[in-house]
């Protein structure tokens, strides 16, 4: 299993949205990153799924413990990943790249009368 981070590739985006960049501390692995991808078909909604799978490890390892005083709460930390999981979804969702093109027409008026009725059909259209 590999652990590599360049920012400018699809890997290295969605290290940097999932906050997994630091080689000491990793959490996932590449081949984990482009598994994520090739389900998602994006970087982006595949850091989300990288969250919701970091969360569902969370929940599973630490519970809620509490050993010589010191506690760890599992559940919370895997709901503050899924809020930051849903919240990626809803960004890409806004910014993320077009996947459908867009239609449009244009009126060309090629004379006087056209043009006034062109005029009028803006009017009743509201513009």
């Amino acid at each position: 299993m590999t652990f590599s981070f360049d920012p400018a590739t699809e890997l290295g985006k969605m290290r940097l949205l999932v906050s997994d960049t630091d080689s000491t501390r990793q959490i996932l692995q590449d081949e984990d990153l482009q598994a994520f991808v090739a389900i998602a078909g994006h970087y982006w909604p595949g850091a989300a799924m990288a969250l919701d799978s970091i969360a569902t490890n969370e929940v599973l390892t630490q519970k809620v413990l509490t050993i010589m005083g010191t506690s760890t709460d599992g559940a919370k930390v895997a709901k503050e990943l899924r809020s930051r999981a849903k919240q990626l979804r809803e960004d890409f969702k806004m910014f993320g790249p077009v996947t459908e093109l867009g239609f449009a027409t244009a009126e060309m008026p090629d004379g006087v009368f056209s043009r006034e009725e062109m005029l009028l059909k803006q009017y009743k259209r509201g513009f």
